[in-house]
C-alpha cells in the first residue's frame, strides 16, 4: 500500500497553490491515503478479510470475528504511524496555503473563519468528497458495510479519525448537534417525510449545497430565491440619502450586543439601495424576505436561514430582512428567524425594515429605530436625471416641475424611469416625451377607490378652452402654485408657516356649460396628474359615520399617491350649513365640517365645481386656495369656439356663416360643442361635407334635450334647415 511519501513531496511546502482546484486535489490525495491505510486494516490487500462487503453480513462472518481474540479484532485502534501522517499531511497542505498570496482557497478561508477542529475539518472533506467525485460513494458503501449508504456516516468519521488522532472522546455527538456551528453552517440532517431521521454514528455527513459552491468556486445559489437574494447596484449609482448613510456607518461602529436595527421607511427599496452604498467594498448585501416564510415548512426555513448566515460568514454579508406585513411579523415562524439571527448574526448588524412605522412586536424587543424620509424634490430630481440620464429627453419634459408634482419614492422613481425607457425603445422612439414618463407614473401611481371616484381621461389643454384672461390667469397662478409648492415652500420657509398643508383647493363657478370640467381637465394636463372625479351618489349615506367613513377612503387612498380629486357639482356637498332643527341637521353640519378638514389636510389638488355659487357655506369658500368664476361666452368667445372646437381634419363648408351663430344664440361652450360633434356626425354619415344644414338639424336636436323653444325666425336664412 501507499504511504505518506507516495502522496506528498516535502520540498513543494514552501510552493504556493497556483490555483483553488490545485488545493482541492491534494485535499482529495490526503484523503485518499488515509482511506487506503483504513482500507489495509480492514484486510484489503490481504487473502483473510475479515467481512465480504456487501448487502448481507452472513453469520458465519459474525461468529468468525468474534472467534478471534480481542486484541485483533476489527476495531478503530489508533496507529501512529498513520498519525504521523495524517499530521504530515495537513502540515504539508497548511505549509503551501501560507504560502499562497494572490489566489483565494475557499477550504482555508473556511477553515480559518470557522476556526475548524482537525476533526471537523475530516467532516468536511469527507462530506465534500463524495460531493465531487463518485468513486468516493463505492469506497464509503465498501467501509460502512452498505452499498446503498454510499455517504460518509459520522461514524466512518469517528473510526478514521480516531486511527489518527489518539482519543478516548467520541465527537459526533457536538458535531451533530442541532445548534452547533457544523450543522448550522455545514452540515444537512437527514430528516423530512421521505426519510426516517438518524441520530448517531449512523448519521450520514451530507455537505448543504451553499458550502459546496462556496469550496468549489461557485458564488451563487437559486435556493430559496424567494426567501433571500443578493442585491447588486450599477456602481455608478450616486448615493441619494447622504445623511442616512453617515448614521448606518455610526451605528455599525457603536452597535450594542443586540445585532438588530429597525429602519421606518415607506419604501423598501431605498432601504435597500442605503445598505447596497454602505458597503465597504468586500462586502455583499442579503435581503432576506420574512412575508414569504410562511410558503416553505419549517425544514426549509432552517436551511434557507443556516445558508444564509453561511454566505454571511464566508462573504462577508450584511443582512437586511423585509418585513411589509403586520401579520408576517406575528407569526411563529418570524419569531423562530429573530431568535437564531439574535444569537447566531454576531458579526454584522441585521436591518430590519419594510413598514413606515416599527411594529410593536420589534419594539418590545428594544430594538434602537432609525427613520429613512421619502425624497424631497431636489433628491427626486436628481433620480430622475440619473435614471433617465441614457435617454434623450423632450424639450417640454421639465424634470423639475415632475419632481415638485410627484411625491414619489425612490423605487417608483427609479421603476418608472425604466419602464418610460423601455417603452420607448419599444416603440423605437428616439425622444422620450412628457406624456411618454407621465403614463408610466400613472400606470406606478395606481389607486383603488372602490367605486368611489372613477379616472377622467384629461384630453383638453389651454388652447381648447375659452376663457377671460382673469380666469385664465387665476387657474395659471393656481398651476403655478402646486408645480413650485416644493421649491419655494422649502427655500423661502412657506411650508413652515402653512398650517393646512401643502396642497391646493380650487372652486370652478359659473352657469352649466361654461367648461368647468374642461377646465379641471385643462389643470389635470398642465401639472402631468392624474384626475379623478368623485362620485357623490356613493358617497353620502343616510347611515350615521357612513359618510365620513367614505370621505375618509377617498383621501387616504388619494395620500397615497398624486392625483387630483374632482368634485363635480360640489354644492351638494358643501352647502350652507343649516341650523340644528332636528337631529339629521346635527350630523349633515359635521359632514360638511370633516370633508373641509379633510381638503385642507390633503397634500395634493382639490377642485371643486359648482353651478350655484350662493349655496356654498361662506366659512367654506373662505377657505379654499382659489375661485375662478366661470361665465358665460360671449358674442367673441362664442366665435372662436364655434371656429375652432372641431380638429382640423373634419370637412366643413367654407360658406357656414359661424359669427351668425355666435351673435344669434347665446349657448354655452358644452351646448356649441354638442351641437358640433353631432353635425359632424350625421354629416359623416352622408358621406357629405359638414354644411349648414347639419349644424341646424344638430341645434334643434340640443334645444329639444334643453327644453327650449325654436323660433325659426331666429336662424334667418337657414330656417329651412330646421324642419327638413
Amino acid at each position: 500500500m501507499y504511504k505518506y511519501e507516495d502522496y506528498f513531496d516535502d520540498e513543494m511546502n514552501i510552493v504556493p497553490y497556483y490555483s483553488r482546484d490545485e488545493q482541492l486535489l491534494e485535499t482529495f490525495a490526503f484523503l485518499d491515503m488515509l482511506l487506503e491505510s483504513y482500507l489495509e486494516k480492514k484486510g484489503l490487500s490481504t487473502d483473510d478479510k475479515l467481512f465480504s462487503r456487501g448487502l448481507v453480513i452472513t453469520e458465519s462472518e459474525i461468529r468468525s470475528y468474534y472467534q478471534e481474540a480481542p486484541v485483533v479484532r476489527d476495531v478503530d485502534d489508533f496507529n501512529p504511524v498513520l498519525s504521523d501522517s495524517f499530521q504530515k499531511g495537513i502540515a504539508h497542505i497548511h505549509a503551501r496555503a501560507k504560502a499562497t498570496k494572490k489566489v483565494e482557497l475557499p477550504l482555508s478561508i473556511v477553515e480559518k473563519k470557522f476556526d475548524l477542529t482537525l476533526y471537523e475539518l475530516l467532516g468536511v472533506i469527507l462530506a465534500l468528497a463524495v460531493r465531487i467525485d463518485r468513486k468516493y460513494e463505492r469506497i464509503f458503501g465498501f467501509l460502512q458495510d452498505d452499498v446503498q449508504e454510499n455517504r460518509p456516516t459520522a461514524g466512518l468519521l469517528e473510526a478514521l479519525y480516531n486511527r489518527c488522532m489518539e482519543s478516548d472522546l467520541s465527537r459526533s455527538e457536538e458535531l451533530l448537534d442541532p445548534e452547533g456551528k457544523m450543522v448550522t453552517y455545514f452540515f444537512k440532517l437527514p430528516g423530512g417525510k421521505t426519510k426516517e431521521r438518524r441520530d448517531g454514528l449512523s448519521t450520514p455527513l451530507i455537505l448543504n449545497r451553499t458550502m459546496v459552491e462556496f469550496l468549489i468556486g461557485i458564488t451563487k445559489t437559486k435556493d430559496h430565491a424567494s426567501l433571500y437574494r443578493e442585491i447588486k447596484e450599477e456602481k455608478e449609482t450616486p448615493v441619494f440619502f447622504e445623511e442616512e448613510l453617515a448614521q448606518i456607518k455610526f451605528i455599525e461602529k457603536s452597535r450594542g450586543t443586540l445585532p438588530f436595527h429597525y429602519i421606518e421607511s415607506t419604501d423598501p427599496g431605498a432601504v435597500t439601495h442605503l445598505l447596497y452604498k454602505a458597503l465597504s467594498p468586500k462586502e455583499v448585501l442579503y435581503i432576506f424576505d420574512a412575508d414569504n416564510l410562511r410558503d416553505y415548512t419549517q425544514e426549509e426555513q432552517n436551511q434557507a436561514e443556516n445558508d444564509l448566515l453561511l454566505l454571511c460568514k464566508l462573504r462577508k454579508g450584511r443582512i437586511g430582512v423585509r418585513i411589509t406585513k403586520e401579520e408576517a411579523v406575528t407569526s411563529r415562524s418570524f419569531h423562530f428567524l429573530f431568535d437564531k439571527l439574535k444569537k447566531k448574526a454576531s458579526d454584522a448588524t441585521v436591518y430590519l425594515f419594510g413598514m413606515e412605522k416599527i411594529p410593536e412586536s420589534i419594539t418590545r424587543e428594544a430594538v434602537p429605530v432609525m427613520k429613512l424620509e421619502d425624497p424631497d424634490v431636489k433628491i427626486r430630481t436628481e433620480m430622475f436625471s440619473f435614471f433617465l440620464k441614457r435617454q434623450k429627453l423632450e424639450k417640454t419634459l421639465v424634470l423639475e416641475d415632475v419632481a415638485d408634482c410627484y411625491d414619489i419614492t425612490y423605487s417608483t422613481i427609479k421603476t418608472a424611469a425604466e419602464h418610460a425607457i423601455g417603452t420607448t425603445e419599444a416603440r423605437r422612439e428616439t425622444v422620450l416625451t412628457r406624456e411618454r414618463l407621465l403614463d408610466s407614473l400613472l400606470q406606478l401611481n395606481s389607486v383603488r377607490f372602490d367605486g368611489l371616484a372613477t379616472l377622467v381621461k384629461a384630453v383638453y389643454r389651454w388652447d381648447d378652452i375659452t376663457m377671460t384672461d382673469s380666469q385664465r390667469r387665476i387657474l395659471k397662478v393656481a398651476c403655478d402654485r402646486y408645480r413650485l409648492r416644493n421649491r419655494i415652500g422649502d427655500n423661502w420657509g412657506l411650508k413652515k408657516k402653512n398650517a393646512y398643508g401643502n396642497g391646493v383647493s380650487i372652486l370652478l363657478y359659473g352657469p352649466p356649460g361654461t367648461g368647468k370640467t374642461m377646465a379641471a381637465q385643462v389643470i389635470a394636463n398642465e401639472l402631468g396628474l392624474p384626475l379623478y372625479r368623485i362620485d357623490l351618489s356613493q358617497i353620502y349615506s343616510k347611515y350615521i359615520g357612513e359618510t365620513e367613513k367614505n370621505l375618509s377612503a377617498i383621501f387616504n387612498e388619494a395620500s397615497k399617491a398624486n392625483v387630483i380629486l374632482f368634485f363635480d357639482e360640489a354644492d351638494a356637498l358643501f352647502s350652507k350649513r343649516t341650523d340644528i332643527t332636528q337631529a339629521n341637521d346635527k350630523f349633515a353640519n359635521s359632514e360638511t365640517a370633516y370633508l373641509l378638514q379633510k381638503i385642507e389636510e390633503y397634500r395634493g389638488i382639490s377642485i371643486l365645481a359648482t353651478n350655484f355659487f350662493n349655496n356654498f357655506d361662506s366659512a367654506f369658500v373662505r377657505r379654499i386656495t382659489y375661485a375662478a368664476h366661470l361665465e358665460s361666452p360671449n358674442e367673441e368667445e362664442r366665435y372662436t369656439l364655434w371656429t375652432h372646437i372641431l380638429p382640423e381634419d373634419v370637412p366643413i363648408d367654407k360658406d357656414i356663416d359661424f359669427r351668425f351663430l355666435a351673435n344669434k344664440f347665446e349657448l354655452s361652450g358644452s351646448n356649441i360643442k354638442a351641437i358640433l360633434y353631432s353635425a359632424s356626425y350625421m354629416a359623416g354619415a352622408e358621406g357629405a361635407t359638414l354644411g349648414a344644414r347639419h349644424i341646424v338639424k344638430a341645434m334643434k336636436y340640443e334645444f329639444d334635450k334643453l327644453g327650449k323653444m325654436i323660433d325659426t325666425s331666429d336662424f334667418g336664412a337657414y330656417a329651412g334647415h330646421v324642419f327638413s
